[in-house]
């Protein structure tokens, strides 16, 4: 990298007050694989010939667009109708990232009281907050909520999405003991797996969880309030328009990841986390609330309210350091949802379970193909192959266009030769006869 001779000096000294020799030393924890290996000394290139280089990189990309992807595993491809990217990129809602001024931000402020509204209606809660970074994340903040509020330990399935497994993990780095993995029984939580004679502060209920199995949400949640415990169930929201609300099942609090709610894949961002929770837990809620009110002219208005962060009040009495969130993607969301309406979302939540469920019957028939668990779902399985390797099977699909699933062996060592599909709304039936043909071709 050049630097001229001012600028050198300057990096010198800042290196020096830092406490390294040089700006290799400083980056030496990058990895060597990730770093631009372009010489920044040649001249420069044109606009046109910078726009041709990048447009060939990204030619490189092989989008949905061009292949059938059964990828899920909590990031799902939906229809995205274009009246959500039309409102959505509207200046006033680009631009107005903090809402500190309700004066000059009544409309993102109204639409982010109706995204809240909208999430209570569909998880059966009292109170939303308007966004959290992701669904880890928001499920992290909930947890770190039931530990103020009573100590003890964190009860979680193994079927908990791994990813969000290794954010609680992040969060709790110095007191990880109070976390305790649960063992599932034919890929379900029960409460005979949990430990006896401990203090429990919240039992963590995924559903679908992880390989698509949907929870009994009911009996952990009586479980977990029998010993002064608190349920946070984490949940697909597509899936709560065919599934009971988790409120109505007993959960306290309810996060998830909002992606499958109107925004795009974009290579793993960026998405967002919704929580909602119970009245009793409002004022303990991070994040920031938006509230309806009235002026002096009794116009109805909005504004931010309930604000615990440490933006706002002092530190130490702050639920979450966390100052921001994702405003424009839960925006999108409550178009989304508005958009669909109460029927559209029933509609659409209908076609993705009984598109997995034709998949899955169609699959079931080929030889050495089998479920996994036998266990109803929602919009995702997971299939075992048991003759032959399973690289070598989801290579030979992939070269016919099809992103099968997701190899379950990176998360569980016991699922060697197992995979994860998702199938949603935008897979028609000749999509759904084609994978199966390909499937049984490579099987036979």
């Amino acid at each position: 990298m050049h630097f001229t001779p001012h600028s050198e000096s300057i990096i010198e000294e800042m290196l020096k007050t830092i406490g390294v020799l040089n700006f290799e030393e400083l980056i030496r924890t990058v990895p060597s694989q990730v770093r631009c290996r372009e010489n920044w000394d040649e001249p420069g290139l044109k606009e046109s010939d910078v726009r041709k280089k990048y447009r060939n990189l990204a030619e490189e990309n092989e989008p949905v667009t061009r292949i059938q992807s059964y990828l899920g595993g909590g990031v799902y491809e939906h229809f995205i109708p274009s009246v959500v990217n039309h409102l959505a990129s509207r200046p006033e809602f680009v631009t107005s990232y903090t809402q500190y001024q309700p004066e000059s931000n009544q409309g993102m402020l109204q639409g982010l009281f109706e995204y809240q509204t909208l999430l209570c209606r569909l998880t059966g809660m009292d109170v939303s907050n308007s966004s959290h970074y992701d669904g880890a994340t928001s499920l992290a903040e909930a947890v770190l909520m039931a530990l103020r509020n009573k100590p003890g330990k964190i009860l979680y399935s193994k079927y908990l999405h791994p990813h969000y497994t290794e954010v609680l993990k992040t969060y709790l780095f110095n007191d990880r003991s109070c976390l305790f993995e649960v063992t599932p029984y034919e890929g379900t939580m029960t409460a005979e797996a949990f430990p006896k004679e401990e203090e429990i502060s919240a039992v963590i209920v995924q559903s679908p969880n992880f390989l698509g199995i949907i929870e009994d949400m009911i009996s952990l949640s009586e479980w977990a309030h029998a010993r002064g415990a608190v349920l946070i169930a984490v949940v697909n929201p597509v899936s709560l328009g065919m599934l009971e609300a988790p409120g109505n099942l007993g959960a306290d609090m309810v996060v998830g990841e909002g992606q499958p709610l109107g925004n795009s894949l974009s290579f793993g961002g960026p998405y967002f986390g919704f929580m909602c929770v119970k009245k009793e837990w409002m004022r303990k809620m991070p994040g920031r609330i938006v509230g309806q009110t009235a002026d002096k002219a009794g116009r109805r208005g909005f504004v931010l309210t309930l604000q615990t962060r440490e933006q706002h009040i002092r530190r130490e009495k702050a639920v979450s350091n966390i100052c921001s969130n994702e405003a424009l993607c839960a925006l999108r969301a409550a178009i989304y949802l508005a958009y669909l309406g109460e029927t559209g979302f029933k509609n659409l939540s209908e076609e993705c379970f009984e598109k997995a469920h034709l998949l899955q019957e169609k699959l079931s028939s080929i030889p050495g193909l089998v479920p996994v668990y036998n266990k109803p779902f929602f919009n995702e399985f997971a299939v075992r192959i048991k003759h032959k390797k399973i690289a070598s099977v989801l290579s030979k699909l992939r070269r016919n266009q099809i992103a099968a699933g997701i190899r379950l062996n990176q998360f569980y060592h016991d699922h060697a030769n197992d995979f994860l599909i998702a199938v949603t709304e935008t897979k028609t039936a000749e999509n759904l006869d084609y994978y199966y043909e390909i499937m049984k071709e490579v099987l036979a």
